[in-house]
């Protein structure tokens, strides 16, 4: 005999609820440090491999630009890492000063 349907049923349903929330609160939050240095390199690697299959020099110019759009974006996900720490900054600075000597 096996589960009954009656206590199945609830059970997906409440699963399924669960993933929906915790998928748009992912959604909402958007991508984490850690995955947008993921993706990051994976365009490096990807780039680095386009570069080394066509290394003529009409292909120079459209490397060169998505070289430096890939620095950019590093620059960015940099100041915007910078900027996260510094938010959370004050509360531990706060944290240090109630710290008992």
């Amino acid at each position: 005999m096996g589960p009954r349907p009656a206590l199945v049923w609830p059970a997906v349903a409440l699963a399924g609820i669960i993933l929906i929330l915790v998928k748009w609160h992912s959604i909402a939050a958007g991508p984490t440090g850690h995955e947008a240095i993921t993706v990051l390199r994976v365009v490096e690697r990807e780039l680095a491999d386009a570069q080394w299959r066509q290394p003529t020099l009409t292909s120079a110019e459209i490397f060169r630009h998505a070289n430096a759009a890939l620095d950019e974006a590093w620059t960015d996900l940099g100041e915007k890492r910078y900027e996260e720490a510094d938010r959370h900054r004050p509360s531990g600075e706060r944290n240090l000063a109630e710290r008992p000597r």
